[in-house]
């Protein structure tokens, strides 16, 4: 299945690999000099899983070829979906908070190495400043073409997944998970120094 571009890479031809994956599953396949650790708040995170997951079941169900249905992060899981979680919903979030929390808290407690935190909402408002400051961290020197160009790419990228805003009224967060999400979040950002 094709990602975003430059995704699934480890040919040297790119400045960073992407991995959602817990440090130790990373480092058995990848060794890195330093991580960029990209850290998106737990409840959209959250959101961005569930409609991978509709996405896969749409491709299962559908049966659909890698070549038409060729990116999972293009699909945005409808209200319906929700529904049919039923009670089973309260327990996704909570496996998928506890997923969340252990990802960064083994990159932040357990990696020795250079790293560079990098907070997903930031980069997304303020993608100059950000990028600027990962390349500074990879002492990776670029032109200011090279950066507009990523900014460009990065707008289409905004244009082309702007469905993300489909269901802009429904929110199938609780209070009580809100709650939940809160205390994850400031136990990992407490770990950030």
């Amino acid at each position: 299945m094709q990602g975003f571009p430059g995704e699934f890479r480890k040919d040297g031809s790119v400045l960073l690999v992407k991995s959602h994956l817990l440090m130790e599953l990373t480092s058995n396949f990848v060794q890195f000099d330093s991580v960029v650790l990209l850290i998106r708040n737990p409840r959209d995170s959250i959101l961005a899983t569930v409609n991978i997951i509709y996405a896969l079941n749409l491709e299962s169900e559908r049966n659909v070829s890698e070549e038409v249905f060729n990116n999972i992060h293009d699909a945005v899981a409808p209200p319906s979906m929700f529904e049919e979680f039923g009670d089973d919903w309260s327990h996704l979030v909570t496996l998928l908070l506890k997923e969340w929390t252990k990802l960064y808290t083994d990159w932040l407690t357990k990696y020795h190495r250079p790293m560079h935190v990098v907070f997903y909402e930031n980069l997304i408002e303020d993608t100059r400043n950000e990028l600027q400051a990962i390349l500074d961290f990879l002492n990776v020197t670029v032109s200011l073409w090279d950066i507009t160009c990523a900014i460009d790419r990065k707008n289409d990228l905004d244009n082309l997944f702007r469905h993300v805003k489909k269901y802009k009224y429904f929110n199938p967060i609780t209070k009580d998970m809100y709650k939940k999400l809160e205390l994850a979040q400031n136990r990992v950002y407490d770990l950030i120094k």
